[in-house]
């Protein structure tokens, strides 16, 4: 109700943390209730201490969940671990190179195993390192090749980032258009709008932050170009658009700047290892 997707994902993975350590059910096979919870707690620890900025922490764990998914034979877990671990250098801001060795890993994995999903999401990841490298093109082809996919079967999460890449490849594209720019600004328009309605519905306040920034811009840049042209009207719509805009920006970032006390952890077999952090 409070939109937190970090609180959220402790309270998810605490649960799945006291959930009773059994071995699987003789004859079925798989994990019903046994590590397989425990390599889950910990994955969603490693997404709660990426949304709270504790990248190194975060690239410990994912690490050692690596070793212990593959250790267990939880191999979706493992593969999804290199998307983790690729998404982290990104977070930190470095090279798109960085990420790469684990994106290009991990499509080798799902391709060969017939994951589309996943196989859409390394895509993603692969975009937005193309993208990090100022390969904009390469991205763009890559994110339309995969959009369809993730609009159909991907998490609203998946469904933001495509769309909001997607608005950033406009964004440099409509640099590059001198003299048309207004088509790529309203295909990053209409993208942005998507990602926020995906990003707001799956509570990442953070993201949801970046995409009212670049549509404030979008709308000013509209704005400028209409009143170029002698379309006062037009102009002035945009405006109020970019100013609307921004007021939905600041109540979202006074929302998330209340003070909270939040556990910290992970979970190793039946032991709970817990550190309390305020931010």
């Amino acid at each position: 109700a409070r939109g937190d997707v970090i609180e959220s994902l402790m309270l998810g993975s605490t649960l799945r943390a006291l959930t009773p350590s059994q071995q699987s059910v003789s004859g079925l096979g798989g994990d019903f209730f046994g590590e397989g919870l425990h390599v889950s707690a910990q994955a969603q620890w490693v997404d709660a201490l990426r949304a709270m900025g504790r990248l190194t922490e975060a690239h410990s764990l994912t690490h050692e969940l690596v070793a212990t998914s593959s250790g267990l034979g939880l191999h979706l877990m493992n593969e999804s671990m290199d998307l983790t671990l690729a998404q982290i250098f990104l977070d930190s801001g470095s090279s798109g190179v960085a990420a790469l060795p684990y994106t290009l890993r991990c499509l080798a994995r799902a391709e060969k195993t017939g994951k589309e999903t996943l196989y859409s999401s390394a895509t993603v990841k692969l975009a937005a390192s193309q993208l990090r490298m100022g390969h904009y093109h390469r991205a763009f082809e890559l994110l339309l090749r995969t959009l369809p996919h993730v609009v159909a079967h991907g998490s609203l999460s998946l469904n933001g980032d495509v769309l909001l890449l997607v608005a950033k490849c406009h964004l440099h594209f409509s640099n590059e258009a001198v003299d048309a720019p207004e088509p790529h600004l309203d295909a990053a328009r209409e993208a942005l709008e998507g990602a926020f309605r995906s990003f707001t519905n799956a509570c990442l306040h953070g993201k949801a932050q970046e995409v009212l920034y670049l549509l404030s811009r979008v709308h000013n840049e509209l704005a400028e170009l209409h009143r170029e042209q002698g379309r006062e009207d037009v102009a002035a719509l945009h405006h109020k658009a970019r100013d609307a805009t921004a007021k939905r920006f600041l109540a979202l970032r006074e929302k998330q700047a209340r003070p909270v006390v939040r556990i910290v952890g992970y979970v190793r077999s039946d032991e709970v290892l817990s550190r309390v952090a305020c931010s």
